[in-house]
């Protein structure tokens, strides 16, 4: 390989993990700030490096048939179902709400990852999640940002949010960042501690449930998987020790445990396990059952994300509720038609995550985010966080010795 093809390589790779890089980076501020109205479409400035991904992939094999293409064209079905079954003056939320989708899965569909592109993305990857994870951790404590004033606050920390959505959405992409990174750096002990530790207590300050059980689920894994093949216990011994020392000082000078505890302790409601969550779920069925095959339309639930930063826009009125399920809100939105088009997706994603024929670390935390944060979150259905779940389920089936 000369070292022209390389530079295109490494071109391709930051023109598409940059826009993606900068969504979860930026925060309300600075989110409205690079966000303007094109054509009525609310564009993020950065993405519009994604046009020149043409001019810069770069294939070493025959084009073969792709099969995530298939996902453009579901995307695109998403786009007119939602369009089709409301009225006029909710087309431009629909059309918004669906597009987005689409063109990020059209953008993964034709420009897929390959082996080669791995030594170039961990790095972006790892300086992403070890800046989010300092951003949280600063910013829920210690520093103020403008367009945060008031974000809620549990003890001595405040929830803060990054343009992903809420504290949850920014922990799910925590989750999804460490687990990449940690896979690309098979091998290297203690960057990968370094990504633990990171993970872990920024997930903590987000004091978001889903998250942490997920990071927990995480963490037993590795040290199970570990002791079965290593037999080094005490590299493991001394991470716990070392998460422990350092979660007790912060406990110490931010209260943490009381935080979750008390914001566990508010959200419950009659003690149900979901937190709270099972009005919500009623809720969103029985919108379900209202239009059950075609769906009430694209962002019939939620006001689309991007929206919010035009000013003056009709769509800032039209936020209903989260029914904080996945799942429940693709019924409720696309109906059961829409259901049966992501499941084929979904199947796709799972898929190729499992071309390696053995399950890895990677494969396990896809799986916990369909199974645990899909079903107690909204997850997927933005370039937020559908970027990072392809980034997750296509890396996975590359063996990691790079």
């Amino acid at each position: 390989m000369d070292s022209r093809f390389k530079r295109k390589d490494y071109i391709f790779v930051y023109l598409l993990i940059i826009p993606v890089i900068c969504r979860w980076l930026f925060m309300v501020t600075l989110e409205e700030f690079f966000t303007i109205s094109f054509f009525y479409y609310p564009l993020f400035i950065p993405e519009i490096l994604f046009l020149f991904l043409p001019f810069y992939y770069v294939r070493t094999n025959k084009l073969k048939k792709n099969k995530l293409i298939f996902l453009s064209i579901i995307g695109l079905f998403f786009v007119f179902l939602g369009l089709w079954v409301n009225d006029y003056n909710s087309i431009y939320l629909n059309f918004i709400g669906g597009t987005d989708f689409f063109i990020t899965t059209f953008i993964v569909a034709l420009f897929p990852l390959e082996k080669r592109h791995l030594k170039i993305i961990r790095w972006p990857i790892l300086f992403s999640l070890f800046l989010l994870s300092l951003e949280v951790v600063l910013f829920s404590t210690v520093l103020s940002y403008s367009g945060l004033e008031d974000a809620q606050s549990y003890g001595e920390i405040k929830r803060i949010s990054t343009t992903v959505g809420a504290a949850t959405g920014t922990s799910i992409i925590i989750f999804i960042l460490s687990s990449i990174a940690f896979y690309l750096f098979y091998g290297r002990k203690y960057i990968q501690l370094l990504i633990l530790v990171a993970s872990t207590l920024s997930i903590l300050f987000t004091l978001s449930r889903g998250a942490i059980i997920a990071q927990l689920l995480f963490l037993l894994y590795y040290f199970l998987n570990n002791l079965k093949l290593n037999k080094s216990i005490f590299k493991f011994l001394f991470m716990i020790v070392l998460l422990v020392i350092i979660s007790i000082i912060l406990n110490n000078k931010y209260q943490v445990v009381s935080s979750v505890s008390q914001r566990i302790g508010n959200s419950v409601v009659s003690g149900d396990v979901t937190s709270g969550r099972t009005e919500r779920f009623e809720n969103a069925y029985s919108l379900f059952l209202n239009k059950p095959i075609f769906g009430n339309g694209s962002s019939s639930l939620v006001s689309y994300d991007r929206a919010k930063a035009i000013k003056g826009s009709s769509v800032e009125s039209l936020n209903s509720f989260s029914p904080h399920n996945f799942f429940l809100l693709i019924l409720v939105d696309y109906g059961l038609l829409g259901f049966l088009l992501f499941g084929l997706i979904l199947f796709e994603f799972i898929k190729i995550s499992y071309q390696n024929k053995k399950l890895n670390i990677l494969n396990f935390s896809f799986y916990i985010l369909v199974l645990i944060l899909m079903n107690l979150e909204i997850v997927f259905m933005n370039i937020g966080y559908l970027m990072p779940t392809y980034l997750m389920a296509s890396i996975s089936r590359y063996k990691t010795n790079i």
